[in-house]
Parts: structure tokens; sequence; C-alpha cells
């Protein structure tokens, strides 16, 4: 009957979709294992569901094949309409997921998750703090009397707290206003008390230090 054929072909629709969100689960699931975050268990719970899912489809494939066979042509028309509507639900649900997963916009390592699961985040909140992928930096004040010779491009010794020996890094940015009252309204003693933000590139090796660490340049060499 109709009845019969529109519910095979929704359930081929829906298996479909189960299998695509399995397959992805397991996807993520051996990058998970692959990065030692979660157990070969966890993976291997993944790796059954997907393969349970794909069984389910195959069933529902051939109850719909078992339905249609033999039936009169406006049935099987039926029956294809309504697995592509199933299938346009499943593609419109697909895109609400989409609209809902949000994706780094680089690659980075996870420095911290502010909200716990069923939390509700307010407009605009920050969901997760990534440390992106690129060259460590040390983030320093520079006195004004050291101002002109502290250019980018320079190369400077930084000492981290915690570490035996000092790094070499090269100056990659100096802000060109001073971070606290602007100069022009402090005496010239009151202005060498002025400080620069700037940064330090450092070298690979300073890629293991962990975030906010003390560090300090020697600006006499």
């Amino acid at each position: 009957r109709p009845e019969d054929i529109a519910a095979a072909s929704a359930r081929v629709a829906r298996a479909e979709a189960q299998l695509t969100e399995a397959q992805k689960n397991y996807q993520r699931k051996a990058e998970l294992v692959r990065k030692k975050l979660i157990s070969q268990s966890e993976k291997d719970s993944a790796l059954a569901a997907r393969d349970s899912a794909r069984a389910e489809l195959d069933s529902a494939k051939e109850e719909f094949s078992k339905l249609t066979a033999g039936s009169r042509l406006e049935d099987i028309e039926q029956a294809k309409a309504a697995l592509m509507a199933a299938k346009a639900e499943v593609a419109l649900q697909e895109q609400k997921l989409a609209e809902l997963t949000i994706t780094a916009t680089r690659d980075g390592t996870l420095d911290n998750l502010p909200y716990n699961l069923g939390e509700r985040v307010p407009v605009n909140g920050v969901v997760a703090v990534i440390q992106a992928n690129r060259v460590p930096y040390a983030r320093v004040y520079v006195p004004a009397d050291y101002r002109i010779g502290f250019i980018p491009g320079k190369t400077v010794t930084v000492n981290v707290d915690g570490l035996e020996s000092p790094l070499q890094g090269t100056v990659r940015w100096v802000a060109s206003e001073p971070s606290f009252t602007p100069y022009f309204a402090l005496t010239e003693e009151e202005r060498s008390r002025l400080m620069y933000l700037a940064e330090v590139d450092l070298p690979e090796s300073a890629k293991t230090l962990p975030s906010g660490v003390p560090a300090q340049v020697d600006l006499v060499e």
C-alpha cells in the first residue's frame, strides 16, 4: 500500500541520516584517539554504532525494494516523492545542525572551555579559548628610555621563569603609543616612567611553555 511504501521510504531516509551522523561521530572519535584525548574503547563504541547504522540502512533499503517490486508506476512515483521529501527534511536538519556547530577559524590547542554542558551561554559569549598554532611570543613592557632602540627585527635575550638558560627572541611589534597616560600630559621626569607594550617572537622550543608564564627581556646587552 502507499502508506507502507511511504513508511519504508521514511525509514530509509532516517537510516541514511543516522549513518551519516554515526560516520561523523566515528571520525571525530578516531581523531581524538589519535591525539590521545579519549580512550580506545570510545572509538570502538563509535565504530560499532556506525556499523549498526549501516546495517539498519541496508535493512531499510531491502524492505523498501520489496514493497516497490511489482507495484504500479504511480505507487513507485509516490514512494520516490516521499523519499525525496524525507531527504529534503534531512538536509534541512543538517543545515540547522551546521548553523549550531562552532568551528575554529584556525588550527590550535584547546586551552579552556568556560561553560559546562547544559549551561546557558550569553549572546557573544566566549565558548572556547584556543591557543592558535603560531610562533610563540612574549608580551613585554618597554620603558620609555629604551623605546628608541627597541625596534622590530632586533634580537634580544628573554629570561623565562623556570628555565635555566635564556632564550633568543626577535622583536615582532612595538606599540606606537604608551600604555598609560599620554606623554603630552606629563613632565619630562614622568615621561621616563611610561611603558610601551611590545611582542617578542620566541624560538620553536618555547611552544611547550604554558601560557602566561612570567618572562623578562634584557634591555642592556
